[in-house]
């Protein structure tokens, strides 16, 4: 069986709410290691154009 290391997740969080918080509980259940990507404003502007 495979095991995973390391689980990503990655978003704006601008402003971080309380669902950002429960995806990052629950993402971080599932592998030893969380990594969260915090997009820029550039990123995000060409993403939703504001």
């Amino acid at each position: 069986m495979n095991r995973v290391e390391s689980v990503v997740v990655s978003g704006g969080f601008d402003p971080i709410h309380v669902g950002h918080l429960r995806m990052f509980k629950e993402a971080s259940e599932l592998a030893p290691r969380l990594i969260v990507i915090v997009n820029n404003d550039n990123f995000l502007m060409q993403k939703k154009g504001y």
